[in-house]
């Protein structure tokens, strides 16, 4: 018989970041209202498309691509609305990380038509779960690889390279995924405080992606770096997670 246990007693979101723990737990409180007001927003603005729909003849090909495009951007809203609804306390379910990489990377890909992209996926079957919330882990990684996405686009190559592994650690008992690509790298001075404070990366950018994604991550223990990157060289970044133990105690009498 299988019996599952968690690597740690319980998850603590305080990983020695101080203040930023005083943040996640202002962002719990909020988070209820928040999505309550991004749920109306988005009730609202579905039913201005659907009027503006009306307004527009079906040959007006431009102005249905942009109804499209709108109806995208709300999917986005409502997802984000989700991911803010489950910054709570309560211990999050066990999580599959190789199947939630390969959905985000399918969906990020479906809207990628800049260049080529070879792309790798290493998951071996014997990933341990981990626990998690998937729509904040999802975030976590859908920001990864739209910045690694956008980073190859800042490049003169004609084909992108990005690589997705994940493996499990038996010497801390961890799960961890490494997203590699080809893009410009990182300068140094922004390397600095990547993950310490926003980080503005362009004018439509304000560069908290990662920030975020690392506050998100200590929610569960999680952890996040730059392996290595430089200028013109690439970029590769890990993602440590707690694996969820599964103990085979089929041998030791308890068949219950």
């Amino acid at each position: 018989m299988l019996n599952t246990v968690t690597t740690r007693e319980s998850i603590k979101p305080d990983h020695g970041y101080g203040g930023e723990t005083d943040l996640l737990i202002l962002l719990g409180v909020a988070s209820s209202m928040l999505s309550h007001r991004i749920s109306s927003a988005i009730a609202i603005l579905g039913m201005r498309v659907s009027q503006l729909k009306k307004c527009i003849s079906y040959d007006d090909q431009s102005g249905l691509n942009l109804i499209m495009e709108m109806k995208e951007t709300l999917r986005d809203l409502d997802r984000l609305s989700r991911a803010i609804e489950v910054l709570k306390w309560d211990e999050p379910s066990p999580l599959d990380v190789n199947s939630l990489l390969y959905d985000v990377w399918e969906t990020i890909s479906a809207n990628y038509t800049s260049k080529a992209l070879d792309v790798s996926f290493d998951f071996p079957e014997d990933v341990p779960s981990i626990r998690a919330y998937s729509s904040l882990l999802e975030e976590v990684f859908r920001t990864v690889l739209e910045n690694s996405l956008e980073a190859i686009d800042k490049t003169d190559k004609e084909t992108g390279y990005i690589s997705i592994c994940s493996r499990h650690t038996c010497e801390n008992d961890a799960v961890e995924i490494e997203i590699k690509d080809n893009g410009v790298g990182i300068p140094s001075e922004i390397l600095l405080g990547l993950f310490q404070r926003p980080v503005p990366s362009s004018k439509l950018s304000k560069g908290i992606g990662l920030w975020l994604a690392r506050l998100m991550l200590t929610r569960f223990g999680g952890e996040i770096g730059v392996q290595h990157t430089g200028v013109g060289q690439g970029t590769m970044m890990k993602i440590t997670l707690p694996a969820i133990r599964v103990l085979d105690t089929s041998m030791d009498g308890n068949h219950d």
